[in-house]
């Protein structure tokens, strides 16, 4: 074994290594950019579920006799909602309530549909 020869790296086996954790990092940096997007798009589209919900909500709290809940088709900003009654026997009144939310979305347009049932109690 020769005294003077000294242990360590080749410059080859360095930039070999140096290759496979660039290629590792920008992998990783990849899916850190995709799950960023997921996220901004999965809080907007939350945000407009919870609009729509609490549209809902107010609707829900009116008297059954109010006139925004008479039948036909009612408009309010970015939400319409169409309102039918349904009789099915004398007493057992109620009305078929469609809300349909639409809004614009970096230049896309996005429509939530909501159907839900008010009873005269």
């Amino acid at each position: 074994m020769d005294p003077h020869a000294q242990g360590g790296f080749t410059l080859i086996e360095i930039l070999v290594a140096l290759v496979i954790f660039a290629i590792a990092t920008l992998g990783v940096a990849a899916m850190q950019t995709s799950s960023i997007r997921g996220n901004l798009q999965a809080r907007v589209i939350g945000e407009e579920v919870h609009a729509a919900t609490s549209r809902v909500e107010e609707l829900r709290l009116l008297s059954y006799t109010d006139s925004t809940l008479s039948d036909g088709t009612h408009t309010d900003g970015d939400a319409s909602w169409v309102v039918t009654t349904q009789n099915l026997d004398a007493g057992d009144e109620y009305k078929t309530i469609d809300l349909t939310q639409t809004r614009q979305l970096g230049g896309e347009t996005k429509t939530y549909s909501i159907r839900f049932i008010k009873s005269p109690q």
